[in-house]
């Protein structure tokens, strides 16, 4: 199983690549930047996956059928 984890941004511009505590970044797919040691672009990363994977979720839970506002009404 592969460890690597990437995160895309700018439509695809740049990625920050994972890899078992190794930090790269790509620029248009090709490499570009080694990121050894910059804690602060993985934290980065990090947190966006984070936000991501949360934004996903509420997406998911919004378009279930009967979790919407109108359904959870109570009818006396």
């Amino acid at each position: 199983m592969s460890d690597i984890e990437r995160v895309t941004v700018a439509d695809g511009k740049y990625t920050v690549v994972i890899d078992g505590g190794k930090l790269t970044a790509l620029r248009h797919g090709e490499p570009w930047r080694d990121l050894c040691g910059d804690n602060l672009i993985y934290w980065l990363a990090v947190e966006l996956q984070a936000a991501r994977a949360a934004l996903a979720e509420r997406a998911r839970d919004a378009t279930r059928p009967g979790d919407n506002q109108a359904s959870a009404e109570v009818h006396s």
